[in-house]
């Protein structure tokens, strides 16, 4: 699984396959965890108010989804 390792602030010079990569994240969460958290990462990514990788990843640890936190940060290093 590619990894994203490149991330940028703001999204400043994104690697060019960080959609495709992205993709494939959202991919291996419904294999592994399903729809429903597919959509808990998406309601969560929409509540917040600083959408940065930081704050995603804080916010799904508060919300009890350790697991997916630890998923996505797998991804990233």
């Amino acid at each position: 699984m590619p990894n994203i390792s490149e991330k940028k602030e703001c999204g400043e010079n994104r690697p060019e396959n960080v959609h495709h990569v992205g993709t494939l994240i959202v991919y291996e969460i419904y294999k592994r965890y399903g729809r429903e958290a597919v959509e808990v990462l998406l309601k969560i990514f929409d509540k917040l108010t600083s959408k940065t990788t930081k704050d995603f990843l804080e916010m799904i640890s508060d919300m009890g989804r350790q697991e997916l936190a630890d998923l996505l940060k797998g991804f990233m290093e």
